[in-house]
This record gives structure tokens, C-alpha cells and sequence, in this order.
């Protein structure tokens, strides 16, 4: 990462040297007339004038807890030709983080909710998925099937004889899943509306812990 300063501020930062931009900076907001080429990386910390150089930054964020935190910031020292980024941490306001969480809950609900489940059908097991397309199919069929009828039907795992009552045994299945997902949001929602503090807000677990055996 490089930055520009000029009369002892950074006065633009970049990832990856970038000779054209940094030509059009030092003109526009230096009246410096140079063209920085490809090659001058190799100088760097590269004099143009008094007033102002090319450097590399040194950016080392702090650890922060981002439930609840945000960094102020960078400030840049100066420091043996190197733009050093400072940054603070502050405690995010309590509606934003509130926001920010509850703006991750639909997603992990969509994980819960979209699984593989084992069947038995025909005295076989096979495995079938919960996703919004199968449980499309699945109550599709059911809707056209008598409840006298068996039909070939293809699993993952291949062909079974397959009854009206076991696609409603499926279905039951993947809708025990499926509302287990939304339940689970619903209360994921409500407690976090709940939380008062960040201290609370960030007693608020999103993610299933796991275990060593």
C-alpha cells in the first residue's frame, strides 16, 4: 500500500501502485507537474519535492469486536518515510448494531431452512433436499396424484415406487425444517429488539457452537 503526502498529510492512499493516478493527484492537488512511471516503485519512498513524496503505509487494524465496534479512522504519522494508519475504537450506536445483526439473520435462516433430509420410501432410503425448488416439485405432484396411485419417482440416489402418502410424509418432513428456520428467526429477531446495551447484543448468538468430541 502507497500513499502521497503532501505538506505532511496523506492526501491519498493506494493499494497497489498505481503511476497513473498518482501523476494526476500530484497535479491536480500539488501543481506538481511530474509523471510518476512504473519503475519508480523501486525508489520508494520516492522524493518529489520538499513538500512531498510517495511512500509505503503501514495499516495494521487494531482487533475490535465489529457486534458492537467500529474504527475511527486512519490518521496517518509519519515515520522514517513510512505513512503509519492509527485507528480508534468506538462503540457503535446501539439501533445501528441492532441493524447491522439482524441484517445477517435472514441469510443464516435461508442455511437452516435449505438442508438434505433421509427418506424411506419403498422399504429404501434416500435423501432429498429441502430447497424452495424441490418443495415446488413435490407439492406440485402431490396436488395430481390420486390417493390410490403409486408412481416411479427418482431420488438422488435412483428410482423408487413411490405413494401419495409418502410424498405427504416427505413434505411434512421438509416443512418441519422449514418452519424450524423461520421460528428460529423470528426469535433471533425479537431478541435482538430486546437487548438494551451492547453488552447484550453481543450475548446474542447467531452461529451454532460446536463441540469437540
Amino acid at each position: 500500500m502507497y500513499a502521497i503526502v503532501h505538506n505532511d498529510y496523506v492526501i491519498l492512499t493506494q493499494p497497489k501502485w498505481n503511476s497513473r493516478m498518482f501523476t494526476n493527484v500530484l497535479l491536480e492537488d500539488c501543481d506538481i507537474d511530474r509523471k510518476i512511471l512504473l519503475s519508480d516503485e523501486a525508489n520508494v519512498p520516492l522524493i518529489i519535492d520538499d513538500n512531498t513524496k510517495i511512500v509505503k503505509v503501514s495499516d495494521v487494524k487494531p482487533d475490535y469486536n465489529s457486534k458492537i465496534q467500529w474504527l475511527e479512522g486512519p490518521s496517518y504519522t509519519i515515520v522514517d518515510n513510512v505513512a503509519v494508519a492509527s485507528y480508534t475504537v468506538k462503540d457503535l450506536d446501539l439501533d445501528i448494531a441492532k441493524a447491522n445483526l439482524k441484517s445477517v439473520v435472514p441469510a443464516l435462516r435461508y442455511e437452516k431452512e435449505n438442508k438434505t433430509i433421509e427418506v424411506t420410501v419403498d422399504m429404501q432410503n434416500f435423501t432429498v433436499s429441502t430447497d424452495r425448488d424441490t418443495r415446488a416439485i413435490l407439492a406440485s405432484k402431490l396436488l395430481s396424484v390420486a390417493s390410490e396411485d403409486s408412481f416411479s419417482w427418482k431420488f438422488n440416489e435412483g428410482w423408487a415406487t413411490t405413494t401419495k402418502a409418502d410424498l405427504e410424509s416427505i413434505i411434512v418432513q421438509i416443512n418441519t425444517i422449514v418452519q424450524t428456520a423461520f421460528d428460529w428467526e423470528l426469535s433471533k429477531i425479537n431478541e435482538i429488539d430486546a437487548c438494551l446495551t451492547l453488552a447484550e447484543i453481543d450475548l446474542v448468538q447467531l452461529y451454532d457452537v460446536v463441540t469437540e468430541p
